[in-house]
């Protein structure tokens, strides 16, 4: 088709920054068209009557226009919006004077005008067809998208620029000022897109603001996001969140209303936008959730991390990271797959778990401090589950008001004193004990107020003197034999130091109470002093001993059988004067008549014991230096002729003192030689013989058979002793009194005129043979193939009962049935078998596969090129040696792993072999 050159009477030239649409209907205008399809139809242009895609078509000839307005046809084309990439998309981006912006962005279907600059210079500006444009920063006024008069849109294919098609003027429109604040959208358009305006820098005066270091595009895209956020509150039937697009129907005065409230949220970062998220979590939570993110922020977490995806958006995304960990209270952050990889100082909540492992304290210990109002907290109902947030705040005041407090266990260390020794200060008013504030323990105590109480001591601390002794101890070794002896506590002593009553003689680098030193000589006297103070009438057993003149193991002899009074003080016996007078009143002691007739005291026993005068103590098998006779009874006896008398008699006394072998004892017994033999065994007869040769053969005093001989010895033939008892089931004699005879598991066995217990051996042979039948802990290790802490969950959860142990007889260990040690192992094999069936791990407690070690896999291809670089010089290279050379390079290994490479690599043939040490 020819093209037909033809020129318009009245011809205008294109204006800088003039839109193409509005240069076709300024041509109408001076050409008198009724409407620019004259234009078109002239331009070969009628197939895009009605459209304003002409405007966004690069490809579009515009020859004949050039012909027809004598204007060069590349201005013309510089009046299009050209994309910003050579291939053409429907949503792409195209420039706007230079400046790359969405398409969507352009609302070029919708024009507007400002009827000032309509009056100033007559044509419609291209920056016009920006939605974010919506006021003129030159008049500071509001861009008309309406007809005053008809209220209808502004028409795009009108014959005149500045008339309506119901003839009403634009120009004469009343104009709507708008303030500063709000001109700050359109000021910063106009900066990006190089454009005059009224302060349009202005915008940029705040360097918080994130908006200032982006360009256009994502200009658009970041306040069409927070306005469709405002949008969406009044749209309730939207389904989506809406990032470049509000639709074609929306006036301009709306848009102008969302962006300026959006361009507030980005003002004074990040509080408005915190702000900003706050409201959008009150208005616009999701019903399809019962809670989290994906109900209070559900579409716009997913448009922020799926849509918005440029670096260039990242401070909105850590805006709202940074929201959701210190502000959001609305569920757990560390379950957020996203933001899993950043970690935020400034929490504001934290999760149960959480605050357990900064605490160092339990659950059940938190929820005490919670329920205490020490800890704060914001608990949610999420469906059937329950979220706990706890105030970081909180947790740091606990944590701030612990650190100036130590519990008990602590105090008594921070003392150098045990726990009950700091309990005994609180009681005497040494120390002010506090309540508990975290539930770790019972009571705290201040640092300063204990610190204060060792300075107060320490200030008594006196120069050493060598002229009295110069032997010293410490302060715990003090306060130990002051307790031990005299029952002096930790109050007592301090509190006598502070008085002067004590002085320490030096101090040392020990911690707290314990640096004090002190002279033994003025704690021993120091202890007796308070010992006359508080028992001026009680002897020591020593002291008592003295009195009597025998031994101390005679003093508590007589105490154990009652005829000494005696008192406890601590862990000493203690012996009243008073008490000491009424025993030498009443009885004697028979070393005392020994010494004072001069004979032993095994001769005067028996030979009272052949006048009749019997001991106070019921039993005859006492030491003879233990006896004790009234003194009624010895008053009657003329004691001198007595034991002259006793003395004729020794010649049959002397018979039985001779010893006899085992013969002799059988026929003395009238049994054999082997039942001896047996009883001896059996420790029912007790031998003679010395200790220091004791395979010597058995012998017996005729006195010790003497015992046996009114034919009593059969009632011993079924029974052993404790000792031999123990010996026959392999264990020492405590402990087999501990868990048998103690317990009662096995019935004790006297026989008349003898007090030492004896044991059936037939009970002892059923016990032995059901001791076979039980497994020790080692034992069922072994058997079950697990380690000592499996073994022990499998007792707390009773799916392994003991048969005895610390709970049930008080034994030391436990001990199981084999029988159910056998069933608990076919059970676990079993459920091996049926994993292995099922193609799962059979494997307990491990992950199934080879072990890894990553120190041996990173220094075990260098520890082999260094041996085979020895080996090709013909030399060895020792573990030592390999091990210097790796933390020369660098290597952060011990020797140990080494070692491991080394006996790999002889495993595999690498190197020359080598002994671990070179």
């Amino acid at each position: 088709m020819s093209v037909t050159k033809r020129s318009l009477v009245f011809s205008a030239i294109p204006q800088e920054g003039e839109s193409f649409i509005g240069y076709l209907i300024r041509l109408t205008d001076v050409s008198h068209y009724d409407t620019s399809s004259w234009i078109l139809q002239l331009a070969n242009l009628r197939e895009r009557l009605h459209k304003v895609s002409l405007a966004f078509d690069d490809r579009l000839n515009l020859t004949p226009l050039a012909h027809l307005t004598g204007v060069e046809e590349a201005k013309l084309k510089n009046l299009q919006y050209r994309p910003s990439t050579t291939r053409r998309q429907k949503y792409g981006e195209y420039f706007v004077l230079a400046a790359p912006a969405p398409r969507m962005a352009i609302r070029a279907h919708r024009p507007k005008v400002c009827t000032k600059c309509l009056i100033q210079y007559g044509y419609i500006r291209k920056i016009w067809d920006l939605a974010p444009v919506t006021v003129c920063p030159l008049h500071q006024c509001l861009l008309i998208d309406e007809c005053p008069n008809c209220a209808r849109p502004l028409p795009f294919t009108r014959g005149k620029v500045s008339i309506c098609r119901c003839e009403y003027d634009w120009r004469k429109a009343p104009v709507i000022k708008v303030n500063g604040p709000e001109l700050e959208v359109t000021n910063r358009v106009h900066s990006l897109c190089d454009l005059p305006g009224q302060n349009a820098k202005a915008a940029f005066d705040f360097p918080d603001n994130p908006l200032n270091k982006l360009k256009l595009k994502d200009l658009f895209l970041a306040l069409f996001f927070v306005a469709s956020q405002y949008r969406l509150n009044t749209h309730l039937k939207s389904k989506r969140v809406l990032i470049v697009k509000f639709g074609g129907n929306l006036r301009n005065a709306d848009i102008h209303s969302l962006l300026s409230r959006a361009a507030l949220v980005f003002h004074n970062w990040p509080t408005n936008y915190f702000n900003f998220l706050e409201w959008r979590k009150q208005n616009l939570q999701s019903t399809k959730h019962a809670g989290g993110v994906r109900k209070d922020f559900g579409p716009f977490e997913h448009a922020l991390y799926t849509q918005l995806t440029a670096s260039a958006f990242d401070f909105l995304r850590h805006g709202f990271e940074e929201y959701i960990t210190t502000t959001w209270d609305g569920g757990y952050v560390r379950r957020l797959r996203r933001l899993g990889v950043r970690k935020h100082p400034n929490k504001k909540f934290v999760s149960l778990d959480e605050a357990k492992d900064l605490l160092k304290i339990g659950s059940g210990k938190i929820h005490r401090l919670l329920r205490d109002g020490a800890l704060t907290a914001v608990i949610r109902s999420h469906g059937r589950t329950k979220v706990v947030l706890i105030e970081t705040r909180s947790i740091e005041k606990v944590k701030a008001a612990r650190a100036e407090l130590l519990d008990r266990k602590q105090a008594a260390k921070r003392l150098g004193i045990n726990i009950i020794q700091t309990q005994a200060l609180v009681e005497a008013n040494l120390l002010t004990e506090r309540g508990s504030f975290d539930c770790r323990s019972s009571a705290f105590y201040s640092i300063q107020e204990i610190d204060g109480l060792i300075a107060r001591v320490a200030k008594f601390v006196r120069p050493e003197r060598s002229a009295i002794s110069a032997q010293t101890i410490d302060f715990a070794r003090a306060l130990y034999t002051l307790a031990c002896h005299r029952d002096i506590g930790a109050p007592d002593f301090i509190r006598s130091i502070l008085r002067r009553k004590i002085k320490p003689c030096g101090t040392s680098t020990r911690p707290g109470l314990r640096k004090l030193n002190f002279y033994r000589r003025d704690i021993i006297d120091y202890q007796n002093e308070v010992y006359r103070r508080r028992y001026p009438n009680a002897l020591s057993t020593y002291e008592a001993a003295e009195s009597l003149k025998t031994s101390p193991r005679v003093i508590r002899f007589l105490i154990k059988k009652k005829l000494l009074t005696s008192q406890r003080v601590r862990w000493h016996l203690t012996v009243p004067r008073r008490g000491l007078s009424d025993f030498s009143s009443k009885y004697v002691l028979a070393t005392t008549l020994a010494s004072e007739v001069g004979r032993a005291t095994y001769y005067l026993n028996k030979i009272l014991d052949v006048e009749g005068i019997n001991p106070v103590s019921s039993s005859k098998s006492e030491r003879p230096q233990n006896l004790v006779y009234l003194k009624k009874d010895i008053a009657k006896l003329d004691l001198s002729a007595v034991v002259f008398a006793g003395a004729l008699r020794l010649g049959c006394l002397k018979t039985q003192l001779q010893r006899v072998g085992i013969s002799d004892a059988a026929r003395l017994l009238a049994t054999t030689d082997q039942t001896i033999e047996r009883l001896i065994t059996d420790g029912v007869l007790l031998p003679c013989n010395s200790k220091r040769r004791p395979k010597r053969p058995y012998c017996f005093t005729g006195y010790y058979l003497r015992k046996f001989s009114d034919g009593r010895i059969k009632k011993y033939f079924a029974l052993v002793s404790i000792s031999v008892a123990a010996r026959m089931l392999g264990r020492t004699e405590s402990s087999f009194r501990d868990k048998y005879v103690s317990t009662g598991r096995l019935n004790v066995t006297r026989v008349p005129g003898d007090e030492r217990p004896y044991l059936r051996r037939k009970d002892i042979e059923e016990l032995r043979a059901s001791e076979k039948s039980i497994l020790t802990p080692a034992a069922v290790r072994t058997l079950l193939k697990i380690s000592e802490s499996q073994l022990l969950r499998l007792v707390k959860s009773e799916e392994l009962k003991p048969v005895s142990g610390p709970d049930i007889d008080r034994s030391a260990v436990n001990v199981f049935l084999k029988s159910d040690v056998e069933r608990l192992r076919k059970q676990r094999e079993s459920f091996k078998r049926k994993r292995a069936r099922e193609g799962g791990s059979a494997r307990f407690g491990k992950p199934a596969g080879p072990k890894h070690g990553p120190v041996i896999e990173a220094i075990a291809a260098r520890v082999n090129a260094l041996m085979t670089g020895a080996l090709a010089q013909g030399t060895r290279i020792s573990g030592i040696a390999i091990h210097k050379k790796l933390l020369s390079e660098g290597y952060e290994v011990g020797i140990n792993s080494v070692y491991v490479c080394l006996r790999n690599a002889r495993s595999l043939g690498v190197g020359s072999p080598l002994t671990e040490n070179g």
